[in-house]
């Protein structure tokens, strides 16, 4: 409810809200919350899929221009979607991806105190695929709730989350991404509050991220070669970071 709440309360108002609910084994408790809402917001409830199968869901169902995904245990700040709006009107280029910074919260909605974050770009400065690239083998993954992306980044490809995936999905996509020649633009406002809980995946499922990380290297390695050059040694940097993964 916390998470639904937090996109309804956007001031930015011309915002459509779905809630993809993907097979979710809790007696039927998370349709009741979705369906208290009533035409507020758009509830489809599908089969579990996993991660990947949910956002393709809500990407396809979409009205809207723009993407914003929103993991049911986060919650945004109310000016996130306005600010990235207005982030992205400097440029009016739907190849501009809009990025935004987080904080931590724990299982009681209480902010992390001294927690960790690495700004994987730096703050109002176009970036372009190269350096997206290489900001993200040198510092780390993007949070992918922080994010507005415009919706023919997706569809110009037929670009959509990696269904065989089950934790790094999304990893996957912002390479795919900026493999393309998108570029991407960070602001210097807190747009999520990103949960911390023993529970969710990327605290319990190590082993199947190591599966993923070796998928995701068999599907770009070739490709990252290719794109590699004096200026901008991508596969140098790549390897650096994942040389535990290539033979």
């Amino acid at each position: 409810r916390e998470a639904i709440d937090s996109a309804l309360a956007q001031t930015y108002k011309n915002v459509e809200v779905i809630v993809v609910n993907d097979g979710s084994t809790d007696n039927g408790e998370t349709e009741k919350i979705a369906l208290s809402y009533g035409d507020k917001i758009r509830y489809i409830h599908k089969e579990n899929g996993g991660v990947s199968s949910a956002l393709n869901c809500g990407i396809r169902a979409m009205h809207g221009e723009f993407f914003s995904w929103l993991s049911h245990d986060d919650v945004y700040f109310e000016t996130k979607v306005e600010k990235q709006i207005d982030a992205w009107k400097l440029f009016k280029d739907k190849t501009v991806l809009i990025c935004g910074k987080r904080i931590q919260i724990d299982k009681n909605s209480d902010e992390i105190l001294n927690a960790s974050q690495t700004n994987i770009f730096p703050a109002n400065v176009l970036v372009n695929w190269q350096g997206a690239m290489i900001n993200m083998m040198k510092k780390g993954v993007i949070n992918g709730c922080s994010l507005l992306i415009h919706k023919n980044i997706f569809m110009d490809n037929d670009l959509f989350f990696d269904e065989s995936l089950r934790y790094a999905q999304d990893l996957l996509m912002w390479y795919q991404i900026f493999l393309k020649g998108y570029s991407v633009y960070r602001i210097d406002d807190v747009g999520v509050k990103s949960r911390v809980h023993d529970k969710q995946l990327t605290q319990t499922g190590r082993s199947i991220f190591k599966k993923d990380s070796l998928s995701i290297c068999n599907m770009l390695i070739d490709d990252i070669v290719q794109k590699s050059d004096k200026e901008h040694n991508l596969i140098f940097y790549y390897l650096m970071n994942n040389h535990h993964l290539v033979n």
